[in-house]
């Protein structure tokens, strides 16, 4: 009984939504991300994603898609210019912003 409870409820965690903290969906690094984000972001979205000149991501980046995120700092978006960055690199700064704020 208590097995069967147990693969219950690990179930059930799972389905519900434990939260994946591997970069698989984004194909991203998040070592190189991080870098990425320190010299092209961090000057309008601050060092810790809350925000200067620009939103505060670590709220903005939990209630996004990845392929918003993409297209944003591939495009821009309002005030944002599109950034000067490959789509690997964007990857590897959406791995590292998934890392830290979802």
């Amino acid at each position: 009984m208590t097995i069967t409870l147990f693969a219950f409820f690990t179930g059930l965690f799972v389905a519900c939504g434990e939260k994946d903290e591997s970069t698989e969906s984004t194909g991203g690094d998040p070592t190189e991300g991080a870098d990425l984000f320190a010299t092209t972001c961090a000057a309008c979205h601050g060092s810790d994603g809350t925000g200067s000149s620009g939103p505060d991501l670590t709220s903005a980046v939990p209630s996004l898609d990845d392929d918003t995120i993409i297209d944003i700092i591939l495009n821009g978006t309002g005030t944002m210019g599109a950034q000067n960055l490959t789509e690997d690199e964007a990857n590897d700064v959406l791995a590292y912003m998934r890392q830290e704020w979802g």
